[in-house]
């Protein structure tokens, strides 16, 4: 398994960037943020970002 990535505090392996429901389920379980929406929408950015390279 290969992880790239610069200025981040986690990678995502590809079978996680292919599942963003997956990723999305476990920061949803994880984060205890009352800015959950704003956070969800900076991975999907980055899940993004990720399919396009």
């Amino acid at each position: 398994m290969h992880f790239i990535g610069i200025g981040r505090s986690f990678y995502l392996c590809h079978d996680c960037i292919e599942d963003d429901k997956k990723v999305l389920k476990s920061l949803m379980r994880v984060c205890k943020s009352g800015e959950r929406e704003k956070l969800v929408n900076q991975l999907k950015e980055i899940i993004a970002h990720e399919r396009k390279s």
